[in-house]
């Protein structure tokens, strides 16, 4: 820890996340159309990282306002709904979805107009909302995946990396969420070390999945609402 450095692991997440927007630009067309919205997510994430990037270098006292982190993590997170549903074959399960989308639009409004002036850290409640949320989508697609004939060619299944990368990197920083809302002190190296060995985690997995990734657009087999 003692050549630890906040800059150079907030720089090397910044690269993972350009080196994974243009894979995915370049693969776009063996992505299926529903990439698009992977795409997007993918474009917020990368412009608003370099934005905080560039803050926290030029004044190093500059606090991320949780208001804006919420709007960030809001846009990010119905991109990607609309990637899954784009992904969903069954009728239930792009149900589901709508249903799952307009809860997550309902708690952001509801936490913003009657919690929004109170939190001082991102609001734990809404981080579990949009985790388990998120979840469900991925359940759903993984139950398709695994129920089909996909499953022959789960390696070039996107859809299927991006579900494991997005639990890498949203469970796996929910703990350290958890931690920042009780008493329990952590070393902010630590703390920092850590979100990016998780971050990393996740960003590797969908930078291979697109490196591996092929056209499977085929509707799948033995799917039953």
């Amino acid at each position: 820890m003692k050549y630890w450095s906040q800059e150079v692991a907030s720089s090397i997440q910044i690269l993972l996340v350009v080196i994974l927007f243009v894979l995915l630009l370049i693969k776009r067309k063996k992505l299926g159309k529903e990439i698009i919205y992977f795409l997007a997510a993918g474009a917020i994430v990368m412009v608003s990282s370099v934005f905080l990037f560039i803050m926290r270098i030029s004044e190093p006292t500059f606090s991320i306002p949780v208001r804006y982190n919420m709007m960030i993590n809001f846009s990010v997170f119905i991109l990607f709904f609309l990637y899954f549903r784009g992904c969903l074959e069954s009728r239930t399960a792009k149900k589901i979805n709508i249903v799952l989308s307009i809860i997550f639009v309902i708690s952001f409004v509801f936490i913003n107009i009657f919690f929004g002036e109170t939190y001082k850290n991102y609001p734990l409640l809404f981080y579990f909302i949009q985790v388990i949320l998120l979840l469900i989508n991925i359940f759903l697609l993984l139950h398709q995946t695994f129920n089909s004939n996909k499953i022959l060619k789960i390696k070039s299944y996107y859809p299927f990396w991006v579900s494991v990368g997005l639990m890498a990197n949203y469970v796996g920083t929910t703990p350290l969420l958890i931690i920042t809302h009780t008493p329990i002190q952590i070393n902010s190296k630590i703390f920092f070390i850590i979100l990016f060995i998780v971050n990393f985690i996740g960003y590797s997995i969908l930078i291979l999945g697109a490196l591996l990734a092929e056209n499977i657009t085929k509707k799948s087999e033995f799917i039953r609402d």
